[in-house]
């Protein structure tokens, strides 16, 4: 979550393909090598931990609890942006097009000619928001699974041990991440799936696909202990795959913008391939890494865990507003970085903390409040 903050704070500094407030005019190359590299596994082990867990709570609460805790604390806060934050942005980005348009003539979208003009609800943008209407999606077609099947597994057994054998070896996840090229067309290596994927409230089948995947494979893992435990074996070689495919994206993202974003067909077969392999080798090998070094929560991180969903809701206004009072202050591009960045993560914090926390609000977004944090870490894998 609070990496996304730091990976929309870093976005007017870059050659992202993103419409953005603003842009510099001198581009940093280090700040799309972060982009970069936040992009390649963030959101593909989100997606991952997202199924992992709506397994869990299923499991835990059964069917239809679990589809009215995720209503509340995903329907509700998504649909509370919908009305709030989203017009909010929509203001701030219509004060000034000029980099708007020109994203737009970029990818040969139409420019209105009356700004105002009313949007078809199909059209209506989610921002920040989108991955909360794609969770939910995720969730509702678990739900419904589970309650025409009656329970029964996801899978067959043979499935089951196929896919577990593949979780033990390294080619049957390569190709699986080669698999995966087809959902960044479109894209130039780096960007991951199209923007125009996922900026509307009717999200495209390309970032449908991809997280989909991601989320299935959490979904599955938790269903099937023995694989979490082979997979858990090989994290190390995992996540050396994953970070030796980020290195070739990174250089290859270098030198696409020494050579003013112009790209090869050599170097886009080469950056797509390595694209999907770091999602899939560094999501799964971070997801296993995890699972055998999980600490016991001290306080400060409970509750900065605690706040980071509401820091992500809550980030994008306040990073706009940020970045367009300090855009024409002069100072260098790495000081508005900070600024940006350390004032947002403190507002979300400061306003967790004393407005959110103990009220309905933390109730919606984290549950009951505890006390004090638990002594060891809570079950999450089902018996073998």
């Amino acid at each position: 979550m609070v990496l996304g903050v730091v990976l929309h704070t870093a976005v007017p500094y870059t050659r992202w393909d993103i419409p953005w407030l603003y842009r510099v005019t001198a581009s940093n190359p280090a700040y799309d090598l972060i982009l970069v590299a936040i992009h390649s596994f963030r959101m593909p082990l989100f997606f991952l931990l997202a199924g992992f867990f709506a397994h869990l709570q299923q499991q835990r609460l059964g069917p239809t609890p679990f589809l009215r805790q995720r209503l509340i604390r995903i329907g509700l806060p998504f649909a509370a942006g919908m009305v709030t934050l989203v017009p909010a942005m929509s203001f701030m980005v219509l004060r000034d097009t000029a980099d708007l348009d020109a994203f737009r003539r970029a990818h040969h979208i139409p420019i209105p000619a009356d700004e105002t003009a009313s949007i078809p609800i199909t059209g209506l943008p989610t921002f920040h928001l989108w991955f909360l209407e794609v969770v939910l999606l995720f969730c509702l077609l678990g739900w419904g699974w589970t309650t025409l099947s009656g329970g029964r597994a996801l899978c067959p057994q043979r499935v089951d041990r196929i896919l577990g054998w593949g979780l033990r070896s390294i080619w049957p996840v390569a190709f699986l991440a080669g698999s995966s090229v087809i959902w960044f067309q479109g894209s130039r290596p780096g960007d991951g799936v199209s923007f125009l994927q996922y900026s509307t409230v009717t999200p495209g089948v390309c970032i449908l696909g991809f997280t989909f995947s991601f989320f299935a494979m959490g979904w599955w893992l938790h269903r099937n202990t023995s694989a979490v435990r082979d997979l858990g074996v090989h994290w190390r070689p995992m996540l050396a795959v994953g970070a030796a495919s980020l290195v070739v994206l990174l250089g290859l993202r270098l030198q696409m913008f020494r050579n003013g974003m112009q790209v090869g067909l050599i170097e886009e077969v080469v950056g797509l391939a390595a694209e999907g392999m770091a999602a899939w080798f560094l999501s799964l090998g971070l997801f296993a890494w995890g699972l055998q070094a999980l600490p016991e929560p001290s306080r400060w991180t409970r509750q900065f865990v605690d706040s980071s969903y509401w820091i992500y809701l809550i980030h994008l206004p306040v990073v706009f507003g940020i970045q367009l009072a300090i855009r024409n202050w002069p100072i260098p591009i790495a000081a508005k970085f900070l600024v940006c960045l350390g004032v947002s993560i403190g507002i979300g914090l400061l306003t967790y903390n004393v407005f959110v926390r103990t009220t309905w609000v933390g109730w919606v977004l984290n549950g009951h409040r505890i006390s004090r944090p638990p002594q060891t870490f809570p079950k999450i894998l089902p018996h073998a």
